[in-house]
């Protein structure tokens, strides 16, 4: 059985409304600017066991490399394909063009 938990991480304490990660109980939520300052907080603050069956996506301005290894480690991690809820350009494109949206199911919602 899997243990609910929820964790978030904002940007920094200054910019919070930049950028935001969630996990709550099998979702992760990305919202605002995934880059390597906000990534780098949620390795150091998340538990390192994260697994997430849904990634919702739909809230994101900017994916940065940063931001892509993150999706590309959730998604090696994870036993099933994750389901990815975006329809957003500045998410499609750089995983189209690493190919790593071959380790998505993309849905828009």
């Amino acid at each position: 059985m899997a243990v609910h938990r929820t964790v978030r991480v904002q940007h920094s304490a200054t910019h919070p409304d930049r950028g935001a990660i969630t996990l709550d109980g099998d979702t992760l939520t990305l919202v605002g600017e995934v880059d390597h300052g906000l990534v780098a907080r949620w390795t150091a603050e998340a538990p390192a066991d994260v697994t997430a069956t849904t990634v919702d996506a739909r809230a994101v301005t900017f994916l940065g490399s940063a931001g892509l290894a993150l999706l590309a480690g959730l998604a090696r991690a994870t036993s099933s394909r994750v389901v990815l809820l975006t329809e957003q350009r500045v998410v499609t494109r750089p995983l189209t063009v690493t190919g790593l949206d071959a380790l998505f199911e993309i849905r828009p919602d």
